[in-house]
């Protein structure tokens, strides 16, 4: 019977801070303090599994509301400025 399970894609530190473009010691960090990404260790070596980096980045995905772009320049669009100083306030 052949095993229909793939075998999981490792990545090393270096790999996925280019992926996500952050230092090396933000992993670091993130392990010490226990968040961010799963990881493995392999003796010394720390690996993480693709899967799980793309699932991170799937999960930190900021949605943008379509009535926030200006449908013409598919931009966000402008909020009017507030004023400030004493010509703003009620007196």
């Amino acid at each position: 019977m052949e095993n229909s399970k793939q075998h999981p894609h490792w990545l090393s530190e270096r790999q996925v801070s280019e992926m996500l473009n952050v230092k090396t010691a933000t992993l670091q960090n993130w392990r010490w303090k226990g968040v961010g990404l799963p990881y493995s260790r392999f003796m010394r070596s720390v690996r993480y599994k693709e899967s799980d980096v793309i699932a991170y980045m799937d999960a930190h995905t900021v949605k943008v509301e379509p009535e926030a772009l200006d449908p013409k320049t598919k931009t966000a669009r402008q909020t009017p400025e507030v004023k400030s100083g004493a010509a703003g306030r009620n007196q």
